[in-house]
């Protein structure tokens, strides 16, 4: 018999824009661990999305990339998409702080 190895999970918050075809994302980040400061955060971070029309999702999972992928797999099947398959390591892209993409200039 193996013995599975336990992993903890965590809330992440993935922040991005929803076309509906297409989702860039702009943030992923860990939730707080502390009620009053994952409200807080919550709420600003809710607020500052709305601003952008965008969309915020909460996930849990063992790492950043997987609750990337598991909301990715909820927005394909809202969608009524046929489930997206990446390789195990294959990135999704970089991110940084929560916000639309900067244009570049020409």
């Amino acid at each position: 018999m193996n013995p599975q190895p336990i992993t903890e999970q965590a809330e992440f918050f993935i922040v991005g824009k929803d076309t509906g075809s297409s989702f860039t994302l702009w943030d992923v980040c860990p939730a707080p661990a502390d009620p009053a400061r994952r409200a807080v955060m919550l709420e600003e971070a809710g607020i500052d999305v709305h601003d952008a029309l965008g969309e915020l999702l909460i996930e849990r999972a063992a790492t950043a990339h997987d609750a990337v992928r598991q909301a990715l797999g909820v927005l394909r099947e809202r969608a009524r998409l046929p489930p997206l398959l990446l390789p195990r390591g294959e990135r999704l892209g970089r991110c940084s702080r929560a916000g639309p993409p900067v244009g570049r200039e020409g």
